[in-house]
């Protein structure tokens, strides 16, 4: 994304006159009351953004350690904010995603949401068991074995702490490496969406913009 995000963090970039995370929590069901939001680059921007409650939800800030680096390492961080049992929404706050797939995830214990896409190999893509539920997550494989993309959306419960991922070849541990260990002992859901947009590009900026219109 450089150099757009060389003065702002990448959730700050902005699709019409709002950031990612103004289109991401704006449109998050009632049922989420409260934010966890993890910084570290450039994190004090977002609080400044963000404030103390942002859409009406009570705001907790974290921040991630350096030495660590992660999808799995940023939710280690707020641990000790969660009771333990509790269920809590992950995203990822550089990805848009629709409401309504957020509601479906709440009649789950846990779930995960999936996107069908045309190139799998860039994302996480999803295996199912014959039961339609969670079976592996297989990180940008090159070969993908099916069209099910793991979106930015995850609805999962304090037993996600229970399964480290361990640390990749890259140096990042990843939540979805966990969320399919996790899944061999605690069934996870699968909930399907056609309206998610991944920002990974300057030009997929412009490209939702397009779509938000």
């Amino acid at each position: 994304m450089r150099p757009l995000t060389t003065d702002y963090p990448k959730p700050l970039l902005k699709i019409g006159n709002l950031t990612l995370l103004d289109h991401l929590v704006s449109k998050f069901p009632k049922e989420i009351n409260e934010l966890i939001i993890v910084i570290r680059y450039l994190g004090d921007k977002i609080m400044d953004h963000c404030g103390s409650r942002f859409y009406g939800k009570k705001v907790t800030y974290m921040r991630q350690s350096d030495n660590v680096k992660g999808t799995y390492a940023a939710l280690k961080a707020c641990q000790n904010l969660l009771i333990p049992g509790e269920k809590f929404f992950v995203f990822y706050a550089d990805d848009l995603i629709d409401n309504k797939c957020l509601k479906e995830c709440l009649n789950y214990e846990r779930a995960i949401v999936a996107s069908k896409v045309k190139d799998a190999s860039k994302f996480g893509v999803i295996q199912l068991r014959p039961d339609g539920s969670l079976l592996a997550i297989l990180e940008k494989p090159k070969q993908p074995p099916t069209d099910l993309a793991l979106t930015s959306a995850m609805l999962l419960d304090t037993n996600i702490f229970n399964y480290y991922p361990g640390t990749a070849s890259n140096g990042e541990e990843y939540l979805s490496i966990a969320i399919e260990k996790m899944a061999q002992e605690h069934p996870v859901s699968i909930v399907f969406t056609d309206k998610w947009i991944p920002i990974g590009l300057p030009e997929d900026l412009k490209k939702a913009e397009s779509i938000l219109e």
